[in-house]
């Protein structure tokens, strides 16, 4: 396990790992996972660094040098491309997200 963000509005807590085909876990506030969410858990293809709750959105980050944005529900709004290296970190600044990649670069989305 890599990362850990706890959504209070919905009491679900996103894992990221770096598991084949669970590269983020969502489960309950009693650790039971989430079957509904299942679809979170294939979309990055390597480990998840980071994830962060901004603006009602959930963003997660990974060493596949994407970012996905999703709705509270687990489902995926939008895949951000732009880093050439893994992305180990994603911060909320007001209305804005910036991540931070082995790159180098610092992008603000």
């Amino acid at each position: 396990l890599f990362c850990i963000h706890l959504v209070e509005s919905t009491g679900c807590i996103w894992i990221g790992t770096d598991l084949p085909g669970k590269s983020i876990v969502v489960v309950n506030s009693k650790g039971k996972v989430l079957p509904n969410y299942q679809a979170v858990g294939q979309a990055h293809r390597k480990k998840v660094n980071a994830i962060i709750e901004s603006n009602g959105l959930i963003w997660s980050c990974s060493s596949d040098r994407t970012i996905m944005i999703w709705t509270l529900d687990g489902e995926n709004v939008r895949l951000l491309q732009g880093h050439t290296g893994p992305i180990f970190s994603i911060a909320e600044c007001g209305q804005h997200v910036w991540s931070a990649s082995w790159d180098k670069k610092v992008i603000l989305w």
